[in-house]
């Protein structure tokens, strides 16, 4: 094989590469969620000295809090649990440690073989907040991400990278992704999510007892399923609020939503999916060749 071959070889390895490794992340990011979610539960129905201790932690914390427990023979009930508690807390520590190997390697990856990508606003590698050290803008800088997320996300605005069309949005690094979807150096676009959602009374009832930072609650909420908040507001009229997320795929803002409304804190939760104003000219444009006949028509 000669140098131009070996040259175009490169790169769709490293794709390969990336690909692999990110089936390998968002494995392991799954089974965190589904530890952390496990745990939650425990809490939630378990010893009300655990509820007041634990109540509200995010999940780095609870996590650490929880490996952190010594459980004590005596109620076989309350025994158990703190045991099952221990060991999903040391669960979640194992897997961080496993997905920043894996961003170790992924990262070098996309920075060797998609340099171009990395200096689009909005786009960069993403950060390991159990190590602390910076694999990329942190958040708040130009062209952060948020922390503890390996991809690369291109902001709304901005040019997409060549070959990724719009309806590329939301494919993901498992193989799944469709065929008309297309990936560049394993580098997606996500798409955008609003929820329009209201409270019940009680939920009011005990937010006002007990005032806290929602935001923060629901950026993590959409964090564990892959993907972010970008903006959360409360509101006047017929719903309380509204947020608007960006997801890896549909499959995952349909998780984020059933773990919300199966909560039974809200009355009402409606979520639609956002179009970008600049992609309006290309779905016109296929609209023109498609008809519809009404009924009776």
């Amino acid at each position: 094989m000669g140098a131009g071959g070996r040259t175009a070889e490169g790169p769709r390895r490293a794709v390969e590469a990336i690909r692999t490794l990110m089936v390998a992340k968002r494995s392991a990011r799954n089974e965190r969620t589904q530890a952390i979610n496990q745990a939650r539960a425990f809490i939630l129905t378990g010893p009300d000295e655990l509820r007041a201790r634990f109540a509200g932690h995010r999940a780095a914390a609870l996590a650490a809090g929880i490996a952190a427990l010594r459980p004590r023979p005596g109620d076989a009930a309350e025994y158990a649990v703190r045991f099952a508690l221990r060991e999903l807390g040391r669960r979640v520590e194992f897997l961080d440690a496993q997905i920043g190997r894996l961003d170790d390697l992924i990262v070098p990856l996309v920075t060797v073989h998609a340099p171009d990508l990395l200096s689009l606003y909005g786009v960069g590698p993403g950060y390991d907040p159990a190590r602390r050290h910076p694999m990329g803008p942190e958040r708040g800088s130009p062209g952060g991400v948020r922390p503890g997320r390996c991809c690369l996300l291109p902001a709304a605005g901005r040019p997409r990278p060549p070959g990724l069309k719009p309806q590329a949005a939301g494919a993901i690094l498992t193989g799944r992704a469709r065929s008309d979807r297309r990936l560049y150096l394993g580098v997606v676009a996500v798409a955008k999510y609003l929820v329009l959602f209201g409270f019940t009374g009680e939920t009011m009832r005990r937010f006002v007892a007990r005032p806290s930072d929602r935001a923060a609650v629901v950026r993590e909420l959409a964090e564990s399923a892959g993907g972010g908040l970008e903006s959360y507001y409360w509101m006047f009229g017929q719903y309380d609020g509204a947020g608007v997320f960006a997801m890896p795929d549909s499959h995952s803002m349909a998780a984020v939503s059933l773990a919300a409304t199966s909560s039974g804190a809200f009355t009402h939760f409606e979520t639609h999916e956002l179009i970008e104003a600049s992609d309006l000219g290309a779905i016109a444009e296929r609209a023109k060749g498609i008809t519809y006949q009404p009924p009776g028509a």
